[in-house]
């Protein structure tokens, strides 16, 4: 029987701004791992990046919060974000990871 998710290690990229954003994978992850991708931007909804799975995106007072997941398999130093359109400014973003059983 699966065990829920355990927190192992995050990383974060804040205040980057202009029409991208780019966030290194977490330190530790290994194949398998959970991972799950929150940005906080405005302007424009970022599109998904390839290899990742939308969540849910939602347009809230502070801006455009949008979470995405993944399974980590041989993991990139980093991952980049950008809106779909417009000029956005990504005020944070965080890879969180998660080792499942």
């Amino acid at each position: 029987m699966p065990t829920d998710p355990v927190f192992r290690a995050h990383a974060v990229k804040d205040g980057s701004g202009g029409g991208s954003v780019t966030v290194n994978v977490p330190t530790g992850t290994v194949n398998g791992d959970l991972m799950i991708w929150y940005l906080l931007s405005t302007g424009a909804t970022p599109a998904t990046p390839a290899g990742w799975n939308l969540i849910t995106s939602a347009t809230l007072s502070g801006g455009i919060c949008t979470w995405w997941w993944r399974r980590a398999l041989s993991e990139p130093a980093s991952y980049t974000a950008g809106p779909v359109g417009g000029n956005a400014y990504y005020s944070s973003s965080i890879i969180s990871l998660y080792v499942t059983t």
